[in-house]
Protein backbone atom coordinates (compact mmCIF):
# COMPACT_ATOMS: atom_id res chain seq x y z
CA UNK A 1 0.00 0.00 0.00
CA UNK A 2 1.38 3.40 -0.91
CA UNK A 3 1.88 6.12 1.73
CA UNK A 4 -0.60 8.47 0.05
CA UNK A 5 -3.32 5.81 0.31
CA UNK A 6 -2.63 5.38 4.01
CA UNK A 7 -2.96 9.14 4.51
CA UNK A 8 -6.12 9.24 2.39
CA UNK A 9 -7.71 6.46 4.44
CA UNK A 10 -6.79 8.26 7.66
CA UNK A 11 -8.30 11.54 6.46
CA UNK A 12 -11.47 9.79 5.28
CA UNK A 13 -11.76 8.03 8.65
CA UNK A 14 -11.57 11.38 10.46
CA UNK A 15 -14.13 12.91 8.11
CA UNK A 16 -16.49 9.97 8.63
CA UNK A 17 -16.10 10.35 12.39
CA UNK A 18 -16.91 14.06 12.12
CA UNK A 19 -19.89 13.30 9.89
CA UNK A 20 -21.14 10.78 12.47
CA UNK A 21 -20.88 13.42 15.20
CA UNK A 22 -22.69 15.85 12.89
CA UNK A 23 -25.54 13.40 12.29
CA UNK A 24 -25.94 12.85 16.02
CA UNK A 25 -25.32 16.32 17.50
CA UNK A 26 -25.51 18.67 14.47
CA UNK A 27 -21.89 19.72 15.04
CA UNK A 28 -19.16 18.85 12.51
CA UNK A 29 -16.31 18.15 14.91
CA UNK A 30 -13.06 16.52 13.86
CA UNK A 31 -11.12 14.52 16.48
CA UNK A 32 -8.31 17.08 16.84
CA UNK A 33 -6.72 15.25 19.76
CA UNK A 34 -6.01 12.23 17.54
CA UNK A 35 -4.18 14.14 14.79
CA UNK A 36 -0.72 14.03 16.37
CA UNK A 37 -0.80 10.37 17.49
CA UNK A 38 -2.19 9.36 14.10
CA UNK A 39 0.71 11.10 12.35
CA UNK A 40 3.13 8.97 14.36
CA UNK A 41 1.13 5.90 13.41
CA UNK A 42 1.13 6.87 9.72
CA UNK A 43 4.88 7.47 9.69
CA UNK A 44 5.54 4.20 11.53
CA UNK A 45 3.38 2.16 9.14
CA UNK A 46 4.93 3.78 6.08
CA UNK A 47 8.44 3.16 7.39
CA UNK A 48 7.59 -0.47 8.11
CA UNK A 49 6.34 -0.84 4.55
CA UNK A 50 9.52 0.75 3.17
CA UNK A 51 12.00 -0.63 5.70
CA UNK A 52 14.68 -1.26 3.05
CA UNK A 53 14.78 2.41 1.99
CA UNK A 54 15.13 4.08 5.38
CA UNK A 55 17.67 6.91 5.29
CA UNK A 56 18.39 9.97 7.40
CA UNK A 57 15.34 11.99 6.16
CA UNK A 58 13.00 9.14 7.13
CA UNK A 59 14.62 8.93 10.57
CA UNK A 60 14.24 12.72 10.90
CA UNK A 61 10.59 12.34 9.94
CA UNK A 62 10.05 9.68 12.60
CA UNK A 63 11.86 11.82 15.19
CA UNK A 64 9.75 14.82 14.19
CA UNK A 65 6.54 12.78 14.59
CA UNK A 66 7.67 11.50 18.02
CA UNK A 67 8.48 15.01 19.19
CA UNK A 68 5.14 16.30 17.93
CA UNK A 69 3.31 13.61 19.87
CA UNK A 70 5.34 14.67 22.90
CA UNK A 71 3.79 18.15 22.71
CA UNK A 72 0.24 16.82 22.54
CA UNK A 73 -2.03 17.81 25.40
CA UNK A 74 -4.08 14.67 24.79
CA UNK A 75 -1.04 12.39 25.26
CA UNK A 76 0.06 14.29 28.37
CA UNK A 77 -3.36 13.78 29.92
CA UNK A 78 -3.10 10.06 29.25
CA UNK A 79 0.26 9.61 30.94
CA UNK A 80 0.39 12.34 33.61
CA UNK A 81 -2.16 12.56 36.40
CA UNK A 82 -3.79 15.88 37.24
CA UNK A 83 -2.25 15.86 40.71
CA UNK A 84 1.28 15.34 39.37
CA UNK A 85 0.71 17.97 36.68
CA UNK A 86 -0.46 20.50 39.29
CA UNK A 87 2.66 19.89 41.41
CA UNK A 88 5.15 20.02 38.52
CA UNK A 89 3.40 22.26 36.01
CA UNK A 90 6.32 24.63 35.51
CA UNK A 91 8.83 21.84 34.84
CA UNK A 92 6.44 20.02 32.49
CA UNK A 93 5.76 23.21 30.52
CA UNK A 94 9.51 23.91 30.27
CA UNK A 95 10.14 20.40 28.92
CA UNK A 96 7.24 20.86 26.48
CA UNK A 97 8.80 24.10 25.23
CA UNK A 98 12.16 22.39 24.61
CA UNK A 99 10.41 19.50 22.84
CA UNK A 100 8.50 22.03 20.74
CA UNK A 101 11.73 23.84 19.83
CA UNK A 102 13.38 20.56 18.80
CA UNK A 103 10.23 19.68 16.83
CA UNK A 104 10.31 22.99 14.94
CA UNK A 105 14.04 22.66 14.13
CA UNK A 106 13.72 19.07 12.88
CA UNK A 107 10.60 20.01 10.89
CA UNK A 108 12.53 22.84 9.24
CA UNK A 109 15.43 20.53 8.36
CA UNK A 110 13.01 17.97 6.94
CA UNK A 111 11.23 20.64 4.87
CA UNK A 112 14.55 21.88 3.48
CA UNK A 113 15.53 18.31 2.61
CA UNK A 114 12.21 17.86 0.80
CA UNK A 115 13.11 20.91 -1.27
CA UNK A 116 16.21 19.13 -2.55
CA UNK A 117 13.94 16.59 -4.27
CA UNK A 118 12.56 19.33 -6.53
CA UNK A 119 14.39 21.13 -9.32
CA UNK A 120 14.40 24.71 -10.46
CA UNK A 121 12.39 27.61 -9.18
CA UNK A 122 10.05 25.38 -7.16
CA UNK A 123 12.98 24.44 -4.93
CA UNK A 124 13.54 28.09 -4.04
CA UNK A 125 9.81 28.58 -3.38
CA UNK A 126 9.84 25.47 -1.20
CA UNK A 127 12.70 26.80 0.88
CA UNK A 128 11.10 30.24 1.23
CA UNK A 129 7.83 28.71 2.40
CA UNK A 130 9.66 26.32 4.73
CA UNK A 131 11.40 29.36 6.25
CA UNK A 132 8.05 31.10 6.68
CA UNK A 133 6.56 28.00 8.37
CA UNK A 134 9.62 27.84 10.65
CA UNK A 135 9.24 31.51 11.56
CA UNK A 136 5.50 31.20 12.23
CA UNK A 137 5.98 28.14 14.45
CA UNK A 138 8.92 29.63 16.31
CA UNK A 139 7.14 32.91 17.03
CA UNK A 140 3.74 31.33 17.75
CA UNK A 141 1.98 33.03 14.83
CA UNK A 142 -0.66 30.34 14.44
CA UNK A 143 -3.06 32.54 12.50
CA UNK A 144 -0.45 33.24 9.80
CA UNK A 145 0.75 29.68 9.22
CA UNK A 146 -2.03 28.62 6.86
CA UNK A 147 -0.67 30.20 3.66
CA UNK A 148 2.99 29.14 4.05
CA UNK A 149 1.97 25.54 4.81
CA UNK A 150 -0.32 25.48 1.77
CA UNK A 151 2.34 26.93 -0.51
CA UNK A 152 5.00 24.59 0.89
CA UNK A 153 2.75 21.58 0.29
CA UNK A 154 1.94 22.70 -3.25
CA UNK A 155 5.61 23.11 -4.14
CA UNK A 156 6.24 19.52 -3.08
CA UNK A 157 3.92 18.03 -5.68
CA UNK A 158 5.74 16.67 -8.71
CA UNK A 159 5.65 13.37 -10.60
CA UNK A 160 8.93 12.45 -8.92
CA UNK A 161 7.71 12.97 -5.34
CA UNK A 162 3.98 12.18 -5.43
CA UNK A 163 4.37 8.55 -4.24
CA UNK A 164 6.85 9.18 -1.44
CA UNK A 165 6.27 9.10 2.28
CA UNK A 166 7.35 12.75 2.47
CA UNK A 167 4.62 13.95 0.11
CA UNK A 168 2.03 11.85 1.96
CA UNK A 169 3.04 13.37 5.29
CA UNK A 170 2.93 16.84 3.71
CA UNK A 171 -0.65 16.16 2.58
CA UNK A 172 -1.55 15.06 6.10
CA UNK A 173 0.09 18.17 7.59
CA UNK A 174 -1.98 20.27 5.17
CA UNK A 175 -5.12 18.49 6.37
CA UNK A 176 -4.20 19.05 10.02
CA UNK A 177 -3.41 22.72 9.43
CA UNK A 178 -6.63 23.45 7.55
CA UNK A 179 -8.74 21.46 10.00
CA UNK A 180 -7.25 23.26 12.98
CA UNK A 181 -7.61 26.67 11.29
CA UNK A 182 -11.25 26.10 10.36
CA UNK A 183 -12.07 24.73 13.81
CA UNK A 184 -10.32 27.72 15.42
CA UNK A 185 -12.41 30.10 13.32
CA UNK A 186 -15.62 28.43 14.44
CA UNK A 187 -14.92 27.34 18.04
CA UNK A 188 -12.13 29.70 19.06
CA UNK A 189 -8.36 29.46 19.14
CA UNK A 190 -8.12 28.28 22.76
CA UNK A 191 -10.24 25.20 22.16
CA UNK A 192 -8.03 24.10 19.26
CA UNK A 193 -4.78 24.71 21.11
CA UNK A 194 -6.07 22.72 24.08
CA UNK A 195 -7.16 19.81 21.86
CA UNK A 196 -3.92 19.64 19.89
Amino acid sequence: MSPIRIVTLTILTFLLFAFGVFMQDRVFLLPLALFKPSLLLIVSICLLLQYKNIRLPEIALLTWALLWVGTSQFVLQLFISDKYYALHQEQIETVKEFINLAFVCILFGWQIWCGFQINGFMRVLNWINASLVFTCLLLGLDQWILVPVLMWGLTLYSPKTKDTIHFAVAVYVLFITFSAALTAMYYGRESVLFAL
